[in-house]
Parts: structure tokens; C-alpha cells; sequence
């Protein structure tokens, strides 16, 4: 956001409020996704959040890679922080797909089985989901490096 006659102070002041607001609209939009799905469950009813949300994240993701800024810190993430980043979002997700898959089928449903194979492929995904973007930053950041060297 570039405003006429805005000092640098006021600029990163923008550009942290509108991080802010990215955020809360990211974080509503994703529990409202859930709020429904656990409610009717019907994925017709989440299309156009599940949109929002996913272009959003791409927009965000993208940015961020184009950037060259994958961590606050600036620095990579290692091999054990994107496995239990993996493994931390899939039990989450994996028990939200229990809880719903029981409230669909009823408490008698063998849904153990199904949670363990979820579990342990969307954990596989994360981390190859990971792994990719951090090449892709660390790609990016060597260009960029490059660049301004010369």
C-alpha cells in the first residue's frame, strides 16, 4: 500500500495491519469451513470460503517464495521442524475427520482405520508440500543473491 505524502514508519505500520487483517480473514474463513463441515457437512455449502481461502493461500504462499521469506526469522526450516509441522497438522485435521465421520455415521462406525490412513497421508503431503517450498525459497534467495552481488 503506497499512500502519497506516508514517511517509512507509516508504511511498515500499513504493511503490518494489512499482515494483521490477511490473517483474521484467513483464520475465519478456515474455522468457518470447519464450523459448517462438522455442522451439515455438505461441501457444496463451503465452496466459495474453500475458494477464498485457497487463493488466498496461493497469493500468500507466492509472495512469500517470491520474496525469498519462508520463516519469521528469515532463516530455512529444518528436516525436524517441517516433520512435526506435518505431523502436528495432520492429527489435527485426522481428528476432525474422525469427529465428522462419527457424527455422519453414528458412534457404532469403525472410523480408526480411516483416521490412520488419513493421518498418515495428508502427514506425508505436509511434508512434501514443505520440502517444496522451502527448495523454492532457497531457489529464489540464491537468484536474488546473485543479483544483487553483481
Amino acid at each position: 500500500m503506497k499512500g502519497k505524502g506516508m514517511d517509512e514508519r507509516q508504511r511498515q505500520a500499513a504493511a503490518r495491519t494489512g499482515a494483521v487483517s490477511f490473517y483474521v480473514m484467513f483464520i475465519l474463513c478456515a474455522a468457518v469451513i470447519l464450523i459448517k463441515l462438522a455442522g451439515k457437512g455438505r461441501l457444496e455449502d463451503v465452496v466459495g470460503e474453500t475458494a477464498i481461502l485457497v487463493t488466498g493461500g496461493i497469493v500468500y504462499l507466492a509472495g512469500c517464495i517470491k520474496s525469498g521469506i519462508w520463516t519469521r526469522n528469515g532463516g530455512g526450516m529444518t528436516v525436524w521442524q517441517m516433520a512435526l509441522g506435518s505431523v502436528v497438522c495432520s492429527a489435527f485435521f485426522s481428528a476432525l475427520y474422525a469427529y465428522i465421520i462419527v457424527q455422519k455415521t453414528g458412534e457404532n462406525a469403525a472410523v480408526a482405520k480411516y483416521a490412520v490412513v488419513f493421518f498418515a497421508g495428508i502427514a506425508v503431503l505436509c511434508f512434501i508440500c514443505l520440502y517444496a517450498l522451502e527448495k523454492a525459497v532457497q531457489a529464489r534467495k540464491r537468484k536474488q543473491e546473485e543479483r544483487y552481488s553483481e
